[in-house]
């Protein structure tokens, strides 16, 4: 691997954090003819799951020239077609991504499946050579956190989460107003979390 790519591909992961942010900055050596990304230069993406979040995270990316976007795993169809829907009829979607972490065109991979699932795409992920991106939580325990960190740094991996709300600078901002006393006695505190679709009772079961 050339270490412009090296440079460009953690470069990328780094702004994936960062979704909804400026574009990414790109030196003119990065760049082929008429500005476009060189073939060589370019960041093959896989996506682990497909649903609302992934969607999401598909459109941040499009901002960033370096994406070229390979597969996709998802367990539902309807998932798979959309993403075939994206980017293009002809685009390999797998009801297992494993088969996505197979592939040798492939350089990272975005994990966006339900929580559960998150340590073991990520282990699987780092052992298959893929650098990471992964929305938070990363795992449900302590120790599938320290699986996960193990199994990364053996195969060393780029490795990225989306805690925004842990480093982007104005929450760090608003905790030190609070810690340090400008804001005064708390009496209450109100948080918005964005929630997902969710399931209704059904009335044959229980």
């Amino acid at each position: 691997m050339a270490i412009t790519q090296e440079t460009g591909r953690r470069d990328f992961m780094k702004t994936m954090i960062k979704a909804g942010t400026a574009p990414l900055v790109i030196s003119a050596a990065t760049l082929g003819r008429g500005g476009a990304v060189a073939a060589n230069d370019r960041i093959a993406l896989g996506f682990v799951a497909f649903g609302s979040r992934a969607g999401q995270l598909l459109n941040d990316f499009r901002r960033h020239p370096q994406a070229h976007y390979v597969a996709a795993a998802d367990v539902d169809a309807g998932r798979r077609w959309n993403f075939v829907k994206e980017i293009g009829e002809g685009t390999p979607t797998f009801n297992d991504y494993r088969h996505v972490l197979d592939r040798s065109d492939i350089d990272a991979v975005v994990i966006a499946t339900p929580d559960h699932w998150h340590a073991a795409a990520i282990i699987d992920s780092a052992q298959a050579g893929k650098d990471i991106y992964c929305e938070k939580p990363l795992t449900l325990t302590i120790d599938e956190g320290k699986q996960c960190v193990k199994a990364v740094r053996n195969a060393g991996r780029v490795f990225q989460t989306g805690s925004q709300q842990r480093s982007d600078w104005k929450f760090r901002h608003a905790c030190e107003l609070v810690r340090n006393g400008y804001i005064g006695d708390l009496k209450q505190i109100d948080t918005y979390i964005g929630e997902g679709p969710t399931g209704g009772h059904d009335p044959n079961v229980g």
